[in-house]
């Protein structure tokens, strides 16, 4: 996905924890040393960085980090930093919006306390998902979404 001609939605969908509210903010959206937080350089080292990412989305700590060099979208764990382990790989979508949307339509449906609506609405939800997008099925992004959801 390319940000620049698709944009993104400003929303928070409190039914699975992700808030990208913080990318309408009046400062911006605040800059990250790539380099650094994917261990492809240490925090000591004082040369200036070359390679920025900004955070788009958080879900708890997990953060989708759009790539300043090519507007992609990778999934970044910060508790994998200071081991190089917290690059866990592209969650670029051209249809991360869609996905959003989609969750945001089912949020009635998956925090109601009914089990079964519950259950289906997660049933319907991951399949309408993968339909538009396979990269889903195999993503730990979307994979600890619904493990947490049911």
């Amino acid at each position: 996905m390319r940000l620049l001609t698709v944009g993104f939605p400003a929303v928070r969908l409190g039914v699975v924890g992700i808030d990208t509210r913080h990318v309408r903010d009046e400062d911006g959206l605040e800059p990250f040393d790539a380099d650094e937080i994917y261990g492809n350089r240490y925090p000591d080292d004082d040369s200036p960085p070359k390679n920025f990412c900004f955070a788009v989305a958080t879900r708890y700590d997990q953060h989708l980090m759009l790539e300043a060099a090519d507007g992609g979208i990778t999934h970044y764990d910060p508790n994998g930093w200071d081991h190089g382990a917290g690059w866990q790989g592209p969650a670029d979508s051209p249809r991360l919006a869609v996905l959003l949307g989609l969750i945001a339509e089912s949020s009635s449906a998956l925090e109601s306390a009914d089990e079964a609506v519950r259950a289906a609405a997660i049933t319907d939800l991951r399949e309408r998902m993968i339909d538009l997008d396979s990269d889903v099925d195999e993503s730990a992004f979307w994979g600890e979404i619904f493990e947490d959801l049911g």
